[in-house]
């Protein structure tokens, strides 16, 4: 099992820490040259495993698109429980934040979009 990596340029300690123009902020408040990379990196990602599940065709190689359900977390957090987006963070150079319950919340949503993409 595989997993991608997850849009980085969203997460709350990124956006206080690392130095960033506005211009470099999107509509959701997140990286854009953090997450294009990320992007970037992810395309790669699928393309060796391709290869590989061509050579080694008797493997199950699984790859779990962690990033796309993070993505939607952070892009439409309302539409899943949480009321912070990463532009709030970044608002306020912290986050008060109930993580605990938002990292519940995110694994379960982890597991029904996995078991829901790996079943079709």
């Amino acid at each position: 099992m595989v997993l991608n990596l997850a849009p980085v340029g969203c997460y709350p300690s990124f956006l206080v820490q690392l130095p960033h123009n506005s211009s470099d902020i999107d509509q959701f408040g997140c990286l854009v040259s953090y997450n294009n990379a990320v992007r970037e990196y992810n395309n790669m990602l699928k393309q060796s495993l391709r290869e590989v599940r061509e050579s080694l065709s008797d493997a199950s190689v699984i790859y779990v698109d962690t990033h796309t359900v993070l993505l939607e977390l952070f892009q439409h957090p309302t539409s899943h429980g949480s009321n912070t987006t990463p532009s709030t963070c970044l608002i306020r150079q912290h986050c008060h934040h109930d993580y605990q319950k938002d990292t519940i919340h995110l694994n379960r949503t982890l597991f029904e979009s996995f078991t829901i993409s790996y079943l079709i």
